[in-house]
């Protein structure tokens, strides 16, 4: 079973902790880098569907840079598995907790 980490904005956060959660050959996805156009929503769009086209039950995501782009990932993970698997940054643990929505 092949298991992916998807980051919602790579911005230089570390996710090296997220390692630990690849499975199977699994590599850590960047969904979208850097400055993101939040106001052209299709385009947007586009790009996160296109990224999360082989999202399955068994990946996760992390949320990181803009908010908007979180909930859309969020949002079409959900509409797309009906789950999300949340990688939650502790940072009094310095790691990745999970939480899952459905």
């Amino acid at each position: 079973m092949k298991r992916n980490v998807y980051v919602t904005n790579f911005s230089g956060v570390d996710t090296s902790d997220a390692h630990k959660f690849l499975e199977g050959g699994g590599e850590v996805i960047n969904i979208t880098e850097g400055t993101v156009n939040i106001f052209n929503q299709d385009s947007l769009m586009r790009n996160i569907m296109y990224q999360l086209r082989n999202v399955t039950a068994d990946d996760f995501l992390v949320l990181a840079g803009n908010s908007t782009v979180a909930v859309y990932c969020a949002m079409y993970i959900l509409s797309k598995i009906g789950e999300v698997k949340l990688l939650i940054w502790n940072n009094r643990e310095g790691s990745y907790n999970l939480q899952k929505f459905e």
